[in-house]
């Protein structure tokens, strides 16, 4: 069994695409899907959070389960060279650095 993920499905080998059994269409997570994966990731973080955390704004940008992780992550970094709590500041902070790219 191999697994393999890809953004750029149109682009294979037809002797490749012939090989492939089975093929999973995962469509942008919603609103209130990146809101919960927003909130499930802050649950888990290891300083202390903000209780004013605004999921819903958060889940206003448009991004998947690993950019809201890796934005989290950077969070979480900035929050503790601040030693300071991980906050809604912090959070869009991170955003708005993240999306320049």
């Amino acid at each position: 069994i191999l697994f393999l993920t890809t953004n750029r499905v149109k682009s294979f080998d037809p002797a490749f695409e012939s090989r492939v059994t089975v093929a999973l269409r995962y469509d942008h997570l919603s609103l209130e899907a990146r809101s919960k994966v927003w909130r499930n990731l802050i649950q888990k973080v290891s300083i202390q959070v903000d209780q004013n955390i605004n999921y819903l704004q958060l889940a206003n940008h448009v991004l998947n389960g690993r950019q809201i992780k890796n934005a989290l992550k950077l969070a979480v970094s900035l929050a503790k060279e601040k030693n300071s709590t991980l906050s809604q500041s912090i959070l869009e902070t991170t955003l708005e650095i993240s999306s320049i790219g």
